[in-house]
């Protein structure tokens, strides 16, 4: 064997070492957490009842083995909301528009956000998004079970801005604050690869 045969057996099996020990490194180090907060006794959505764009009834039932991003706010809002949905739009689309990801906004503002309202704001932001309006009474019992809070006199002003994640199986499974929602499209391919 050759000098340089050796010397190049030796780079080869430099390399295959080298690959070796980062594909170790890569098994050994964990993934980051996600941005989320995990909810350690999700709650089940599934029997909220609502009515979707088309002024039909639907439950959240409807959605199941799809991870759905569920957000409450109001078409007239000026900042948080438009910006939130835009956000969300970005996430879904850097996360190539998986299929079986569904982005629903679900009205604080009944009385203002009629379906033929809420449908077409939603749409601008993704075609794929979905707007869920109700009665007033359908409204709060959505806001109860997802832990949000807003106000109902008068503008809606005030609401809690956060982005849930519901499960395959329509359980809340993370809760993304406003300083969070930016890393959701980093997180989607590992909520969509949790069961």
């Amino acid at each position: 064997m050759t000098r340089f045969e050796r010397s190049l057996l030796w780079a080869l099996a430099l390399v295959a070492a080298g690959i070796v020990a980062y594909g170790l490194g890569l098994l050994l180090h964990p993934a980051p957490p996600l941005a989320g907060q995990a909810l350690h006794d999700p709650p089940d959505v599934a029997g909220i009842r609502l009515v979707d764009g088309a002024g039909k009834p639907v439950s959240l039932a409807d959605y199941q083995g799809k991870v759905l991003l569920v957000y409450f706010g109001y078409t007239r809002c000026a900042d948080t909301c438009p910006l939130t949905m835009q956000e969300l739009a970005k996430d879904y689309r850097d996360a190539g528009a998986p299929a079986d990801v569904q982005v629903v906004m679900i009205t604080v503002d009944p009385r203002h956000d009629t379906p033929a309202a809420l449908t077409p704001w939603v749409k601008h932001f993704d075609p794929s998004f979905i707007g869920l309006s109700g009665s007033a009474e359908q409204i709060a019992a959505a806001a109860k079970a997802f832990m949000i809070g807003y106000s109902t006199g008068g503008e809606p002003s005030d609401h809690t801005a956060v982005v849930e994640v519901v499960g395959r199986h329509s359980h809340i499974r993370y809760i993304y604050g406003q300083g969070d929602i930016v890393k959701l499209g980093n997180d989607l391919p590992r909520l969509l690869a949790a069961r």
